[in-house]
């Protein structure tokens, strides 16, 4: 099969898989927030894209998609649900190109990266912990600041593999485009840092080195200029009390959370004592094992028995993304037992994904079928559980339908 064909019949496959997953929540009615972003862009018209958000929010991009949602659609909720999934299904199939993007720079074949990354894309659309983001209509901040983003990291490597100078401007437009979709885009410029950092073809030049973060930061900074400008404020959101909180032990049990549910999905947990004790237990030994790689990398040599205990350096790098893109949310919270807050790890996912499958092939390498299976095995099971997940939703969608009947007869 031509390569042309493989990426057609994913992209067909990808939006089959993401369109009967989350069949149930496209009957799903108007929930909490969706009431006033739909009465709002239905009175202010597309202005509402550049007005104040309720708690000093601005998300132009947001707004104008509810804008462009409810004159298509109306009042029916089933176009804002398709807006929400044809996003997602596009953030899996971007998955799967950073995942082939990245195997093939961190020393996997070429034939191994193309049925890998395919695997991994699909763990991402049906991630149970999903859900929120995807089948709630007002979640849709995540699922756009995550498509923008996304984009805006492969124009970024693109950039760096051909070196055609076109593709790194458009990688900062693209970043101006997520965090005018969500603020919590800002931490990309640090994973950029660290994928120069470690690029395993770095420029020769050292100024040349700084000009992709150089142009991500004066993009902030422009965005920066835009919040005072509108909001008169550069924090808002949740306020500073929230946001700027600095309580370690807080940061630690959110950091075990998080992680817990990027991997688990939703369910009756009775186990939180357990997850934050063995949790700190795995983290601590975690970063032990990475200070000594730190203090030994250059002193050790091929075949050194200190160089063995070594975990790859794309375990690192990946761990690092993952962390840079928790930070802005790691004040805020995530639920052990509910979907409460778990649109917050709609972005971090992309790269506690790359690592699973990643860990799932180098662990399973030798045995026959053993990544293959167990991979296939996950996506089967976060399906299911993403599938009664979506009937959840559909079912508080009737009832929000049912009490707006009754007020109005009332």
């Amino acid at each position: 099969m031509s390569p042309r064909w493989r990426q057609w019949l994913m992209v067909f496959g990808f939006f089959v898989v993401g369109a009967l997953a989350y069949r149930p929540a496209f009957n799903a009615f108007f929930l909490a927030d969706d009431f006033f972003f739909l009465s709002y862009v239905r009175e202010q018209g597309l202005k509402a894209a550049w007005t104040c958000f309720p708690r000093d929010f601005l998300r132009p991009m947001v707004m104008g998609s509810f804008w462009w949602d409810s004159t298509l659609w109306g009042l029916n909720g089933w176009g804002f649900h398709l807006t929400n999934v044809l996003f997602h299904t596009l953030n899996a199939l971007l998955v799967a190109s950073l995942a082939e993007f990245w195997l093939k720079q961190n020393g996997w074949d070429s034939l191994r990266a193309q049925w890998l990354a395919p695997l991994a894309g699909l763990i991402f659309l049906v991630h149970p912990s999903h859900t929120e983001a995807v089948s709630w209509i007002s979640g849709r901040s995540d699922v756009l600041a995550v498509f923008w983003g996304l984009s805006s990291l492969l124009a970024y490597l693109r950039w760096r593999s051909s070196g055609r100078r076109l593709w790194l401007p458009g990688a900062w437009c693209l970043f101006g485009l997520a965090l005018l979709s969500k603020e919590s885009m800002i931490t990309l410029p640090l994973i950029i840092l660290l994928l120069e950092r470690f690029s395993p073809n770095p420029p020769s030049s050292n100024i040349r080195r700084w000009t992709p973060a150089a142009g991500y930061i004066a993009v902030v900074l422009l965005y920066g200029a835009a919040r005072w400008a509108v909001l008169g404020a550069i924090i808002g959101g949740y306020g500073e009390s929230i946001h700027m909180r600095f309580d370690r032990p807080f940061w630690i049990r959110n950091l075990l959370f998080y992680t817990t549910r990027t991997v688990l999905p939703v369910g009756e947990w009775r186990i939180h004592e357990s997850v934050l004790f063995y949790g700190k237990i795995i983290l601590w030994m975690t970063a032990s094992l990475g200070i000594v790689q730190l203090l030994f990398r250059r002193r050790a040599k091929d075949g050194d028995s200190i160089r063995r205990l070594f975990l790859p350096e794309w375990f690192w790098m990946l761990a690092g993304m993952y962390l840079f893109s928790l930070l802005p949310v790691i004040n805020l919270g995530v639920h052990l037992g509910t979907s409460l807050g778990e649109r917050f790890i709609y972005w971090p996912s992309v790269f506690a994904v790359l690592l699973i499958v990643c860990l799932c092939d180098v662990l399973l390498r030798r045995r026959q079928w053993g990544a293959l299976g167990v991979l296939t095995a996950i996506i089967l099971i976060y399906t299911a559980t993403l599938y009664r997940a979506n009937w959840i939703w559909q079912e508080a969608g009737q009832i929000s339908r049912q009490l707006l009947v009754d007020i109005q007869e009332y």
